[in-house]
């Protein structure tokens, strides 16, 4: 009998990752993170197509604030200690925010690949979801999630472009999937989980 792998996912990543809302008035918002559709998603998957896998486990290493800095200098004990097959890497925009060259946070971005790809497992990038209406922090989103696509596709590396999936007719994120302007709703993590779903895991399991 052939032994069935566990998917063991570690979602790496800032306050997207953990699913933070901003909370507005006097009520309590609570964080939405995405890895728990996806995780959903992928055990249906794997029910449903009968594939070699024993089940999926996703590990959520979001933290509120933390820049790509913060990801490369925990990954020892966030990643590796949970020996993953697979790890989700959203980072960058902490980054951004505070006048980091896109050019080092490319490298930052690299090195967490190559260290996933030293621990056996495969990485799956992720481009930066934009901001809401009409900023010039948009175009430097997309001209790094342009250093991250062309990356992956000369390294061949998975990816997903979350930008795509949640930006409006103005390349602008969505009001619909945003409590905040940069921040998610519910809706909008639910998209992010159905793009990595759809775009990586559907096909790559």
């Amino acid at each position: 009998m052939i032994e069935q792998e566990w998917v063991v996912i570690v979602a790496l990543g800032d306050s997207l990752t953990v699913g933070f809302q901003s909370p507005f008035g006097y009520g309590i918002v609570q964080d939405h993170p995405y890895t728990m559709r996806l995780e959903s998603l992928i055990r249906n998957h794997i029910e449903k197509t009968g594939i070699n896998k024993h089940g999926v486990t996703i590990v959520n290493r979001g933290i509120n604030g933390d820049s790509t800095d913060g990801m490369i200098a925990r990954f020892p004990w966030s990643v590796k200690a949970e020996k993953p097959t697979h790890v989700i890497i959203w980072g960058g925009i902490n980054d951004m925010s505070s006048g980091r060259p896109l050019e080092k946070i490319m490298e930052n971005l690299s090195r967490l690949y190559e260290f996933t790809i030293d621990l056996g497992a495969l990485p799956i990038a992720c481009t930066l979801t934009g901001i809401s209406g009409p900023s010039q922090a948009n175009d430097a989103i997309r001209t790094l999630n342009q250093l991250i696509i062309q990356h992956c596709q000369e390294n061949n590396i998975l990816f997903a472009d979350l930008y795509t999936a949640t930006i409006d007719s103005e390349g602008a994120l969505d009001q619909k999937y945003s409590n905040d302007g940069v921040h998610l709703s519910n809706l909008g993590y639910d998209v992010i989980a159905d793009a990595l779903f759809t775009e990586v895991f559907e096909k790559n399991l």
